[in-house]
């Protein structure tokens, strides 16, 4: 082990216990209390569309190698491929939101979206992910070293990093908004609000809970960051269950996926100052 991989681990276990501490309460008030994720307006149908959905995304990450070793220079993705990708993101939210409308199922009280006010739900979803960060950096970095050399970047996290590097404003801004909006939106309201939701109504609480946050780790299809997309999903659920409330996790994802590509730009801007 590197000494600055050390220090790192000592820093970032030093300030893990007050996450911990935060979320634990968070379950034990779930526990308590009882979570405010509304379930009684799904039946059959949504069942059937949450499993057929799960299993679009399972077969998805199945057919897309799971992303470990050096990546290799021609596989770096393109601004074309990002636009793509929300396009298709927003597809699918639509379909989602359309077949709950065709059920005269409300999305708006449904997802919580009137509980909390924006700027409420954007100030805790920031705090809630500083106090998380930590935990997942671990996890990250434990993960990191337990491969030995053989993990290997997102597609889009190297993708970004390239972009900074060559300065191309285009592909950064394209990077944010698919990062820092679109897929925050599309990934919340998809994963916690309809699968937690539905899957929570029939297999209970807990079942959903490691269900839907297997599978969101699994349809990034990166080997190296999958406990800690474990983690941070199960941190989005008791987030979602506490507060009643869609904003909560997608403020939350939204500052997680912000702070990531805001650290990159750093050490990028870092590397090309002259010394």
């Amino acid at each position: 082990m590197k000494e600055e991989e050390l220090h790192f681990l000592i820093f970032a276990a030093l300030l893990a216990p007050p996450g911990l501490l935060i979320f634990g309460r968070m379950l034990l008030r779930i526990r308590a209390n009882g979570g405010r994720v509304l379930t009684e307006r799904f039946g059959i149908p949504d069942l059937f569309m949450g499993f057929f959905l799960a299993g679009f995304f399972a077969l998805g990450a199945m057919l897309s190698p799971p992303q470990s070793g050096p990546m290799p220079a021609a596989s770096i993705m393109k601004v074309e491929e990002i636009i793509n990708g929300a396009v298709s993101s927003l597809i699918m939210l639509s379909i989602v939101v359309g077949f709950l409308w065709a059920r005269k199922i409300s999305p708006t009280e449904l997802f919580g979206i009137r509980k909390l006010s924006f700027w409420r739900a954007a100030l805790i979803g920031v705090l809630l992910v500083a106090a998380m960060f930590p935990i997942l950096m671990l996890s990250t970095v434990l993960t990191q070293m337990g491969m030995r050399g053989e993990a290997r970047e997102q597609e889009v996290v190297q993708f970004f990093r390239e972009a900074a590097g060559a300065n191309q404003p285009l592909s950064i801004a394209a990077m944010y908004v698919m990062a820092v909006i679109v897929a925050p939106v599309v990934e919340e309201v998809i994963f916690r609000g309809y699968f937690y939701a539905v899957f929570k109504k029939w297999a209970g609480g807990f079942a959903s809970l490691i269900f839907t946050a297997a599978l969101f780790a699994v349809v990034h299809t990166n080997v190296a960051v999958l406990p800690s997309l474990m983690i941070l999903a199960v941190g989005l659920t008791l987030a979602y269950e506490w507060s009643g409330s869609i904003l909560v996790p997608i403020a939350m994802h939204a500052t997680f996926n912000g702070m990531q590509l805001g650290m990159i730009l750093m050490a990028t801007s870092q590397q090309q100052v002259p010394s």
